[in-house]
């Protein structure tokens, strides 16, 4: 008696065949997943990248933009001040010299004298021109940036009331009163006093 093969060869064959191309089609896509998976990878890091740089470059015009606003509202303060006690918050052998010209570091008894403070001898009638947040170690006052590069506020005053402030460094006087002014972080290595500072003449 013969016996009859109920699955014919061919078919079998075709599945086995079948059976194969599926375990080969598995593997090329789990291998593409990986390659799609580095893909992606590399594209976040270079997209991370881009976004770090902006969001450095929006702290530093941040920075920038405050340290400018700082500066007006210093020199408008000062004037306020002179305009009220006829002096500038100094020592009064400054004030009685006229020919004195000096830079001085907005330091801690200038800080008081601008703030109202009760019990301090440069603003007696205690009158709140401005307070100054950021401040170093030894009280003195600081940029935007902070003092990590000795970015300090500097002030210079017309003792003499010519309406006028002259700079060495400057080719013409600055036709104002009192400036203030701070160096910029990232222009220490310009040679012109102009481009490497941020002063309170400047628009």
């Amino acid at each position: 008696m013969k016996l009859k093969c109920q699955f014919p060869v061919e078919n079998s064959l075709l599945k086995i065949e079948h059976f194969n191309s599926t375990r080969v089609n598995a593997r090329l896509r789990r291998a593409f997943t990986l390659i799609e998976l580095l893909l992606v990878i590399s594209i976040l890091s270079i997209l991370m990248g881009f976004l770090f740089t902006s969001l450095k470059a929006v702290r530093r015009y941040s920075r920038e933009v405050s340290t400018r606003t700082e500066l007006v509202h210093l020199e408008a303060a000062f004037l306020q001040y002179f305009n009220h006690y006829g002096y500038w918050p100094v020592h009064e052998s400054y004030n009685e010299n006229s020919d004195k010209e000096e830079d001085f570091v907005i330091n801690e008894d200038i800080i008081e004298a601008l703030s109202g403070k009760p019990g301090v001898d440069l603003n007696p009638d205690q009158i709140p021109f401005f307070e100054i947040v950021r401040k170093d170690s030894e009280k003195r006052a600081v940029n935007a940036w902070g003092d990590s590069f000795g970015g300090w506020y500097y002030v210079k005053f017309d003792f003499e009331g010519k309406n006028s402030i002259d700079f060495t460094e400057l080719d013409e006087p600055i036709q104002r009163s009192v400036v203030v002014w701070t160096y910029h972080p990232d222009r220490k290595s310009e040679t012109e006093f102009e481009k490497k500072v941020l002063g309170s003449w400047q628009q």
